[in-house]
């Protein structure tokens, strides 16, 4: 794989997110002082999430005919949001599985990465810990495959050479935070394919529904 390329431009997304994240962060209002308002939300948020993934792997019609989306789990920690705000950067290091099952068989394709979203959250809502708050998430998702593994009844085989080390997807979401608990909604676009297309195979590329509970320590 030319890794020169993605590498590069997941650099640059993420230089312009923090860019941005610090822009908002110099220009926010802050909130008139009242004596009966609640304390805003100060500081940098940080918690830990978990969570339901649907998985699939998209390509061309006829190899996804053969695939069927298997469920599995995601667990890791987040930073940042800037839930005093209305802008900000949120990051996060997830454990994360993909892949597909094989549709008719008792087969399935299960890939473990090491996620790192860097992502831009618009919040809408109450400024308080106390009130509810609403949120959209949008932003790349860097993926580092730690195993790939093709998993049958009769036993699993290692297949991680033959798959790509580095991912990259788009992450969008929409989520609601009460207190020190959220809910999210995410799909996560991979944008690079999984192996190197050989004869009478296409390329495959990742594609994730996420539901994602989270807590915040402060």
């Amino acid at each position: 794989m030319r890794a020169s390329r993605p590498i590069l431009t997941a650099l640059t997304c993420a230089a312009v997110l923090l860019i941005a994240a610090g822009a908002s962060a110099q220009t926010q209002t802050r909130l008139p002082p009242q004596a009966n308002r609640p304390p805003a939300d100060q500081g940098v948020g940080i918690g830990v999430l978990g969570g339901w993934t649907n998985s699939t792997l998209k390509g061309s019609p006829e190899d996804e005919a053969f695939l069927e989306p298997r469920n599995d789990f995601m667990v890791g920690g987040w930073f940042g949001g800037n839930r005093a705000g209305r802008v900000g950067f949120l990051g996060e290091v997830n454990y994360v599985t993909k892949g597909a099952n094989e549709r008719g068989f008792d087969g399935s394709l299960r890939i473990r990465y090491l996620e790192i979203p860097a992502l831009v959250r618009v919040n809408i809502g109450s400024r308080t810990r106390e009130g509810a708050r609403f949120y959209g998430l949008a932003g790349p998702a860097f993926g580092f495959r730690l195993k790939a593994t093709l998993e049958d009844p009769e036993g699993d085989l290692d297949v991680s050479p033959d798959y790509e080390a580095f991912d990259i997807g788009v992450l969008v979401g929409g989520g609601a935070e009460v207190r020190r608990i959220g809910v999210e909604v995410r799909i996560n676009w991979g944008m690079l394919q999984l192996f190197e297309p050989s004869e009478g195979l296409d390329p495959l590329k990742n594609y994730q529904i996420q539901v994602v509970g989270k807590f915040r320590f402060n």
